[in-house]
């Protein structure tokens, strides 16, 4: 062998060993890359007017997470949550939904209408996925929009079947002014068979409702349909019996069965014994509801909201769509994440099974129980 040949072998061998170790530490730098946390806004009321339902789906999110990533993560990223205070105000949330667009945070979890309405607008010209928790059905609004909660619609017509076979002729409807109200009230009338003598409304914090209810006692109703937020359905129900009311009228819910009804309103609920809506979350034949629950009690040492159900399902799903667009190289595609998350069909989770629509919205299954002897029993429409 030539002393030029040995030079050029020489070289050859040493360009070999550069890529080789170049090669290496590429590859042990990739773990570093795909570790890097995959951030999440969330906007929620945790101090204001509605913290109650603010903490609970902050406390949803978190179980969700905690298990994703004690579970690896997204391959192997973490998820990492940025919480945020809106107080209820839209001013606040808009500032929020802006800061996390310009931290290139691509999607946000949140909840309420009017700060959902407040902050679409931004996050559709961003392209940012936003998932909520409100009645009316937001998904409408853009394809970047999910709406997961229960339905207004499907409430009205499942009342409606039980005021139908409670015999029921006339009844009057109680509900808070805002743009689920009409939809609830158009499917109730569309499937009850006897006459909606009285619509009454009433603003968000109104906490007398005795000029609605003297209305109602005086309409004729036979039966009184309450649509409202629990603090709201607290009153109602207290000045219901304070009134008489429950000799002649029966009642109907959506949130007797929340706090503070349930808390400092037992004795209401024994004198009334109001049909409410429920969900399957709270059944124990219901595996994934008695499973959370379980968790939830172990984390909390409390009793889990239905909202809590929702907001822990809805990361779960996102989770499984960052996974499938991780795996195309989209994991920070919101077009591919808004794509998977409209495949969702028949998902068993926490709050019941979850669909989305064609237009994002979910129609969460939802049941009927009496308040009966000191406890909800199941209510069955025949």
């Amino acid at each position: 062998m030539t002393k030029t040949t040995k030079t050029i072998l020489g070289l050859v061998i040493l360009i070999i060993i550069v890529l080789a170790i170049y090669y290496g530490v590429s590859k042990k730098q990739i773990p570093t890359t795909e570790k890097e946390p995959i951030k999440i806004g969330a906007i929620f009321d945790l101090s204001g007017p509605v913290a109650l339902y603010g903490n609970a789906y902050k406390r949803g999110v978190e179980l969700a997470v905690e298990e994703i990533n004690n579970q690896g993560g997204i391959n192997g990223r973490p998820l990492q949550i940025i919480y945020e205070d809106d107080q209820f105000d839209t001013s606040k949330a808009v500032t929020i939904v802006n800061k996390f667009i310009n931290d290139k945070i691509r999607i946000i979890l949140t909840s309420m209408e009017k700060i959902s309405r407040a902050i679409v607008p931004i996050a559709n010209q961003n392209k940012t996925i936003v998932i909520t928790a409100t009645v009316f059905p937001m998904g409408n609004l853009s394809k970047y929009v999910f709406r997961d909660y229960w339905d207004s619609g499907d409430q009205g017509t499942l009342l409606a079947k039980a005021a139908n076979q409670e015999n029921i002729n006339k009844i009057a409807i109680l509900g808070i002014n805002g743009p689920d109200y009409p939809i609830f009230v158009d499917k109730f009338k569309e499937n009850f068979k006897g006459e909606v003598v009285l619509t009454e409304t009433y603003q968000y914090g109104e906490l007398d409702f005795k000029t609605q209810l003297i209305k109602i006692k005086n309409s004729g109703a036979e039966g009184l349909v309450v649509y409202s937020f629990p603090h709201e359905s607290f009153v109602v129900i207290k000045q219901f019996v304070e009134l008489g009311m429950e000799k002649k009228i029966k009642l109907f819910g959506v949130e007797f069965h929340e706090k503070p009804v349930i808390t400092e309103g037992k004795e209401y609920l024994k004198i009334t014994q109001p049909i409410n809506i429920w969900y399957p979350m709270f059944n124990d034949d219901y595996l994934p509801g008695k499973e959370f629950r379980e968790k939830y009690r172990n984390k909390y040492k409390a009793e889990p909201m239905i909202d809590s159900g929702y907001m822990y399902d809805d990361v779960k799903i996102l989770a499984g769509a960052l996974r499938a667009c991780d795996s195309k190289g989209k994991v920070y595609d919101t077009d591919c994440i808004s794509e998977e998350l409209l495949k969702v069909k028949n998902y068993s989770g926490a709050a019941g099974l979850l669909s989305f629509d064609e237009n994002g919205n979910s129609h969460r299954q939802t049941l009927l129980v009496q308040y009966i002897n000191g406890e909800w029993k199941n209510y069955t429409i025949k």
